[in-house]
């Protein structure tokens, strides 16, 4: 396989470790990956690992990325590459990946400037992959991003080889004394780039208020992209702390280099998706003290680090200081026995492994020419009245060509609604429903007749508003599946505005495009919000599926009713909604159905005289 990445610039190491780590492991596995980037040259440890595909520089920073965007698309669309992995946020990658899962900077950083660029990337590539570790982290995607839960990947936390010690006291003790500390100091290490998020005030002032016996002896370390050491003096002396005991290094050494002589890394964030500075510090055996709002907070409770529960208070953090000074030969000896018990997770590993298992629509383009046959064979079964729908504003036939079962959809010039795009809005819509709805592989226009067409495969020749389904042995399991896709469409805030039971077809055809025993076609008009489904809009959708099934409850009433609560057994035990908002939920449809609002209506009385009992059980 030939993988993407993309990656703007080397600033960032972590994210460069990570690109280095998974290149050299691509190769490894016989893969090729590609680099676009800014920069001309390799990451630092991968030159035979990656090929560099170099992207113009804009001058402005919206510039830099409309240029990177584009050269994103085009590379995409040379085809010359199976997946993508994003390490910035652009519209179209198969994998998202926050940096080292950072919270900022990094893609979740993003999230909290309007417009959500996260939710333009759903919008446009509605099925990339959005990695996660922490709770926390997959709670933002969801609320923030509004991604749905399957669109989420989680990938565990990794712990750096590089940040175990090597145990060269001699090494270790030339580094303290470079840096003019000796060897009764306690060394103090904080990472922060934002001082105010990651709380560099909150440290200083908890130094500062600590026993003089101790306060004494700390010195407090600092890495930061703001390396400005008057800033921080300045600073340590608001919060009453020594000015002297103080040292910003900014990026001249890594955190790996820096656990290597320190005695405590402090981390009192206000705002925390994951502290990866945490897993470094337990890999180099370090003691922490955090908040509990860091996403790895959560592994330090099995060393016995100190945990700053809510509310945060100066006390609480300088208690928590003191202690873990105090403690801190017991520290050293129980945290790598502790170490030794996690697992060092490969994330790398993890990752490429998704790459290469991520499941891939491949729709095969038609050519013109056969596009032109394809049309030809359309304008047939127009003469001969072998069409699906034959309308002013649109027709629709089945059509075989080679072999291959196509439907063709002919929109025409000349009608009010052409203005708004039709054929473009249900491109928009198939692709919004991908893996849901047979995908358009043919455009073409006629420029003799100004009619646009759009070419799908043909999935199946029945639809479910045919009495005839409900024969099937498996008919009960193929309607719990249209309720289970209505659920997942609701969970990720997409709206058809059509879901009748005749939109709704066995797919006997296209497995390869479409995975699930049934489509949903008809994509004139779908569309993705921002925000979640209200409960009316959810109703509204079950109540066209349920209201469109007369033939059955004419046919067999009995047969009727159990239909119709497999398709809502399968909407419920799929749907992310609590059962009380269900349970009021499908009160609404019931109401729909019996004052008649704005739905495709085919039930007959005795339907509706037993609407209400539907479904009991689950009540």
């Amino acid at each position: 396989m030939h993988f993407l990445f993309a990656l703007k610039t080397y600033e960032d190491t972590d994210a460069v470790l990570d690109v280095r780590q998974l290149a050299l492991l691509a190769r490894k596995h016989g893969h090729h990956v590609t680099l676009l980037t800014f920069e001309s040259s390799s990451p630092p440890g991968c030159n035979h690992a990656v090929k560099i595909l170099t992207c113009a520089k804009g001058f402005l920073p919206w510039s830099r990325h409309r240029l990177f965007q584009r050269a994103f698309d085009r590379a995409m669309a040379s085809g010359e590459y199976d997946m993508s992995l994003s390490f910035v946020p652009i519209k179209g990658a198969d994998f998202y990946l926050p940096r080292r899962f950072a919270a900022s900077p990094s893609l979740l950083d993003f999230f909290r400037h309007p417009p959500t660029l996260l939710w333009q990337i759903c919008h446009t590539q509605f099925y990339s992959y959005f990695t996660y570790v922490t709770n926390r982290q997959r709670n933002t995607l969801q609320v923030k991003g509004c991604v749905p839960r399957a669109r989420l990947l989680q990938i565990g936390p990794e712990f750096h080889a590089e940040c175990i010690p090597l145990h060269d006291a001699q090494s270790q003790n030339q580094f303290r004394k470079a840096l003019s500390f000796s060897s009764k100091h306690i060394v103090v290490l904080q990472v922060a780039d934002d001082w105010y998020r990651q709380g560099v005030d909150r440290s200083l002032a908890a130094l500062g208020a600590l026993n003089p016996s101790l306060g004494t002896v700390c010195r407090y370390v600092l890495i930061s992209q703001e390396s400005s050491q008057r800033k921080l003096e300045k600073l340590a002396e608001k919060q009453g702390f020594s000015p002297n005991r103080v040292l910003n290094l900014g990026k001249q050494y890594t955190i790996s280099q820096l656990l290597t002589i320190s005695d405590l890394i402090l981390h009192p964030a206000r705002e925390e998706e994951a502290g990866t500075m945490l897993t470094d510090a337990l890999t180099a055996g370090v003691p922490v003290v955090c908040t509990d709002n860091c996403g790895y907070s959560i592994f330090l409770h099995k060393t016995c680090c100190p945990v700053i529960p809510a509310p945060y208070h100066l006390a609480a953090i300088t208690d928590a200081i003191s202690f873990a000074i105090v403690h801190l030969p017991t520290f050293k000896k129980l945290i790598p026995k502790e170490f030794s018990h996690l697992d060092l997770q490969n994330r790398s590993a993890q990752l490429l492994h998704a790459l290469e298992s991520y499941p891939r629509i491949a729709v095969r383009q038609l050519s013109t020419a056969e596009l032109r046959e394809i049309v030809a064979i359309h304008h047939k079964n127009l003469i001969s009245k072998k069409t699906l729908k034959n309308e002013r504003k649109r027709t629709a036939s089945r059509v075989v060509h080679q072999g291959i079962h196509y439907l063709v959809k002919e929109f025409r010039p000349r009608e009010w609604w052409h203005f708004t795009s039709c054929a473009n809005r249900t491109e928009r819509g198939t692709a919004l429903l991908a893996r849901y709805t047979p995908q358009v592989c043919g455009k073409y226009h006629d420029r003799t007749n100004g009619s646009d067409y759009l070419v799908f495969h043909d999935c199946g020749d029945g639809n479910f508003f045919q009495a005839e389904y409900a024969r099937r042995p498996d008919a009960l399991q193929l309607y719990s599946a249209c309720g289970r896709l209505l659920a997942e469409l609701h969970d990720a805030n997409i709206h058809h505005h059509d879901t009748k039971p005749a939109n709704f077809v066995l797919n006997e055809r296209c497995r390869g495009e479409c995975a699930l025993e049934v489509c949903l076609v008809d994509c004139d008009n779908v569309t993705r919000s921002p925000i979640p489904l209200t409960a009316q809009t959810r109703a509204h959708s079950l109540a066209q599926f349920i209201a469109g099934t007369g033939k059955i409850a004419r046919l067999d009433p009995t047969l009727w009713r159990q239909l119709v609560n497999a398709f809502c057994d399968g909407y419920s035990a799929n749907a992310q909604m609590p059962v009380g908002d269900l349970d009021q939920m499908w009160q609404r449809v019931w109401h729909i159905i019996d004052t008649h609002q704005h739905i495709e209506y085919t039930l007959p009385d005795i339907a509706l005289d037993e609407s209400t009992q539907l479904n009991v059980n689950d009540k």
